[in-house]
């Protein structure tokens, strides 16, 4: 469990800002050992893998995003980025092949 030394929340994840006054949070501010091996690889962080997939399938990225912006707003940022380029992308597909198949 980690404790915020800006506003001394408490919180079950572990992430680069405290979920409740934003402000950066030091590893040495979790209580033992056992709290970092636990929460290993359960940190909030930018996802690139995730955005890709997000332009892939755009409808995943917004359910992603909706799901866990609480949570894991970095992440969630990451999905929501993807998702609406993904969308771009198909919109600007879709008017071109409208285009295309008027000109005909």
């Amino acid at each position: 469990m980690a404790v915020c030394t800006n506003c001394g929340a408490s919180y079950d994840k572990i992430g680069r800002n405290c979920p409740y006054c934003h402000a950066p949070v030091a590893l040495a501010s979790v209580t033992d050992s056992k709290s970092v091996d636990k929460y290993k690889g359960d940190y909030d962080g930018e996802n690139m893998r995730l955005m890709v997939i997000s332009v892939i399938i755009s409808s995943l990225g917004y359910i992603y995003y909706f799901i866990n912006r609480e949570n894991y707003p970095l992440k969630s940022n990451s999905a929501l980025s993807g998702a609406l380029i993904g969308t771009v992308i198909k919109l600007i597909i879709i008017t071109i092949v409208i285009m295309a198949s008027m000109m005909k």
